[in-house]
């Protein structure tokens, strides 16, 4: 029974009322908007424009047994009492309060599952650029075909196995010339330079370096200190400075790619290293970049490293040559 049919409320308490119930849930939203989470909002809105629908359409189911109670002989009741306005209205702040909670709830597992799903995507984009990886690999050496890369392979396998020495194979990223090079000082397992007593006299402040990009680094700082040497041959349309810096990098800058080194470097290590530098390849003599002192005795052993026109279709690559 409602409460007009029971006597306790006229029509204009049923006005009054249904504003007030308006008023109240407006405010419970507003409240709540405010608390709750940016990554909730969205959620919290949605659901609280479902509650002023659901409201509404009760108060409009309210008025229309209203009208139909009055056609049929009833007549406008008294004005409801205080204590059950007050009950009524305390129970739909309660119910309210309720479904605000529920809501926020909803919201807050929504929100999570989001998240969880973000991580995912994004483990699953990092995987997939590994896998892309791996096959642009596999087809940059699938494209060049077994001619020209096998070719090359057992011309250099002839001049290297009557000295029996061998090819290590070095990562393709943009630093495999740094990489061959240091791999060729951990395995002669002897300082980058020689004791501070004994270092010939340059420009350079490196003194140990031993990891690509430390070589990398030492190379550029080299050639920077010593740009009358180098600049006249550089072939890659930047000027000295840019190429200076881009040189000492391991990883891309400004968005381009990671600069490739070569025979400038080579001769830029070899000084900065005091060692010599033997480049073997298939179709050349065995070059061998000797300090300016033409004195190593004291660095070390050669560094050893093979050059390849053709390992990768996209160009140049340096590989570590060890001992069989």
């Amino acid at each position: 029974m409602s409460a007009f049919e029971a006597g306790l409320e006229n029509q204009e308490e049923l006005a009054d009322r249904h504003a007030r119930e308006i008023s109240d849930l407006k405010d419970n939203i507003e409240a709540r908007l405010k608390t709750c989470k940016k990554s909730e909002k969205k959620v919290m809105e949605a659901y609280a424009a479902q509650q002023m629908q659901d409201l509404k359409d009760q108060q409009a189911n309210e008025i229309e047994l209203y009208q139909e109670w009055l056609e049929m002989g009833g007549k406008d009741a008294t004005i409801i009492s205080d204590s059950d306005a007050g009950a009524m209205s305390a129970d739909t702040i309660r119910q309210q309060e309720e479904e605000a909670a529920a809501a926020q709830a909803l919201a807050e597992a929504e929100a999570a599952k989001q998240r969880i799903a973000k991580a995912q995507r994004k483990k699953n984009k990092k995987d997939e650029k590994v896998a892309n990886t791996e096959r642009m690999q596999q087809e940059m050496r699938d494209n060049m075909g077994p001619a020209a890369r096998d070719l090359e392979l057992t011309a250099l396998r002839k001049i290297l196995l009557p000295l029996q020495l061998g090819i290590k194979e070095i990562s393709s990223d943009g630093n495999c010339l740094f990489r061959a090079i240091s791999d060729q000082l951990a395995i002669t397992d002897v300082n980058a330079t020689k004791p501070s007593n004994q270092v010939k006299k340059s420009d350079c402040t490196c003194s140990h370096a031993k990891d690509h990009a430390s070589l990398r680094a030492c190379a550029a700082e080299y050639i920077q200190t010593h740009r009358d040497d180098f600049e006249p041959f550089l072939d890659e349309g930047l000027d000295f400075q840019t190429y200076c810096r881009r040189i000492g990098s391991a990883v891309s800058l400004d968005g381009q790619d990671i600069l490739w080194g070569g025979q400038i470097e080579i001769r830029a290590l070899s000084e900065v290293l005091s060692r010599t530098i033997e480049v073997y390849a298939a179709d050349a003599p065995v070059l061998r970049m000797l300090p300016a002192s033409g004195d190593n005795s004291e660095g070390g052993p050669p560094l050893r490293i093979s050059y390849h026109a053709h390992f990768f279709a996209l160009g140049a690559h340096y590989n570590s040559v060890i001992a069989l």
